[in-house]
């Protein structure tokens, strides 16, 4: 076991080697889709505002 890894090391390696880039790559699409989302609708409300019926 002193020469190579054994499995469950191995699957923890590759978890974090594809989930590390996995989960920053999710947390940029979430914010950047949430920006996307808050401008729209502050954007609504602000000509909604500005357009008094």
């Amino acid at each position: 076991m002193a020469d190579e890894p054994s499995w469950i090391e191995m699957i923890l390696m590759f978890l974090v080697f594809i989930g590390g880039p996995t989960l920053l790559a999710g947390a940029l699409i979430a914010a950047v889709t949430g920006c996307v989302v808050g401008l729209k609708a502050w954007r609504a409300a602000k000509r909604g505002s500005a357009d008094p019926r």
